[in-house]
């Protein structure tokens, strides 16, 4: 596909296509799109990942894959059960699939399984006591995240997902939650739309706060280099392919003057490449460069117990907020 002009409904039928071909060759009875692809919105820096779920009649080999089609496109399939799909009240709960369930894009679905799971977790989806449910939903794995950073020695992973993790419990009330290369930037929507902007500054801070936006594309460049020696076995999520997808999205969000909307995804996708690098003279330099930045982020490992104080105040406010829309709204 290089040097061709690739559409939205050309990276459909890409899927389409991939999805047919799993359904000839194994147990596949079921295929649909979620995401980007699926919202309209897929391209970012001339790259995009298409995510595809595929269901399986049986317990799949692989819960994801991913397969690269060019330099600048690739698939991020996730391998579902079918028996995922046979209870429709779960999957409307769910706060990530309940979401993707609800506003899909079909592609294959010959028995319709598909079709009534979808009509079942959508029916009352909007809900205000369901999408309560979803918004408490990572509220709870907030709360599970900052025990496991105030707990654990290896502290930040948890702690940066904990982070998000409570900012999307607020933004999941006005609709779906933050993912991908655009999650800063749907997250400040969903907060504009909540009439809560002040959530942003206060997420922002847990993580540097603005200050530190400056030293980003520095940063940028160093988990570039910390990425090209992964030795290939790490993570699906780490594929090599995942490289343009994130490095060109941050690019073009750091020229268009948003590093802050950078900074999130960044650390916690330099925070995952280090702890897969193999130990050699190399990640020893990576980890150093890493190691100056988060403290730079006042994430040292000196600042565990005063940063882990200060978001379980952000869950503490957040789950107010999630008290007080609730009670609002007849939740």
């Amino acid at each position: 596909m290089n040097g061709l002009r690739v559409t939205r409904q050309k990276l459909i039928d890409l899927a389409k296509r991939e999805c047919l071909l799993q359904a000839e060759q194994a147990d596949v009875v079921a295929g649909y799109l979620a995401g980007s692809v699926a919202l309209g919105e897929p391209l970012l820096a001339g790259t995009a990942d298409i995510d595809l779920v595929l269901i399986h009649a049986g317990e799949p080999a692989q819960p994801r894959q991913i397969q690269p089609l060019s330099d600048d496109i690739h698939l991020d399939i996730a391998h579902h059960a079918a028996a995922f799909y046979e209870a429709p009240r779960a999957l409307r709960l769910h706060p990530w699939w309940g979401p993707a369930v609800a506003e899909p894009l079909f592609l294959h679905d010959p028995t319709h399984l598909f079709e009534v799971a979808q009509a079942g977790a959508r029916g009352q989806f909007f809900r205000p006591d369901n999408v309560h449910a979803r918004a408490q939903a990572f509220l709870a794995s907030a709360q599970h995240g900052l025990q496991r950073a105030r707990l654990g020695a290896t502290w930040r992973r948890p702690y940066l997902q904990a982070v998000m993790d409570a900012a999307s419990a607020a933004a999941s009330l006005v609709g779906a939650p933050p993912a991908g290369r655009r999650a800063w930037l749907t997250l400040e929507n969903r907060l504009r739309a909540l009439d809560q902007p002040s959530l942003l500054q206060d997420c922002l801070a847990l993580i540097g706060g603005p200050e530190v936006c400056p030293r980003v594309p520095a940063w940028t460049a160093g988990w570039a280099r910390a990425f090209d020696d992964l030795d290939g076995h790490a993570s699906p999520g780490l594929h090599p392919a995942r490289r343009a997808y994130w490095l060109r999205g941050f690019q073009v969000l750091l020229e268009a003057g948003r590093p802050d909307a950078v900074l999130w995804p960044l650390l916690r996708l330099w925070t995952r490449t280090l702890e897969a690098l193999p130990a050699n003279p190399a990640e020893t330099s990576h980890r150093a460069e890493y190691e100056s930045s988060l403290a730079a982020c006042g994430l040292s490992e000196q600042a565990q117990a005063a940063r882990c104080g200060q978001l379980e105040a952000f869950v503490d406010q957040v789950d107010e907020l999630l008290e007080t829309w609730a009670g609002r709204n007849g939740a």
